[in-house]
């Protein structure tokens, strides 16, 4: 099965952004589980502001279906990356939902 020649040029890109998609996923799991969707509303908007400069970009490419898919998908790709960022960022650092993780003991070896 051959891939429409639009598509061809981000197919790689497509494929690349699967881990980074499904680690936002995994971390969200976390934050929702945790009861964290006001953290998680604040976090998400921080990670779309260089989603929408991306898809302003793509807009601004007039007929370039090409290129504005490709703006399209690297906007995709950099939410998904700054969902993982910001989430991750307060998981290692303990805070937000994760400042319980900071005063928890260490686990008895057994």
């Amino acid at each position: 099965m051959s891939v429409p020649p639009p598509f061809a040029g981000i197919m790689p890109l497509v494929v690349l952004s699967q881990p980074v998609n499904a680690a936002a996923f995994v971390l969200d799991g976390i934050v929702f589980g945790a009861g964290a969707f006001a953290q998680s509303c604040k976090w998400v908007a921080v990670a779309a502001v260089p989603a929408l400069t991306c898809h302003a970009l793509a807009a601004a490419c007039g007929e370039a279906t090409n290129v504005r898919l490709l703006w399209v998908w690297i906007g995709l790709i950099a939410l998904m990356a700054g969902r993982t960022a910001t989430i991750f960022f307060a998981l290692k650092t303990a805070s937000g939902p994760f400042s319980w993780m900071e005063r928890a003991e260490a686990p008895e070896a057994l």
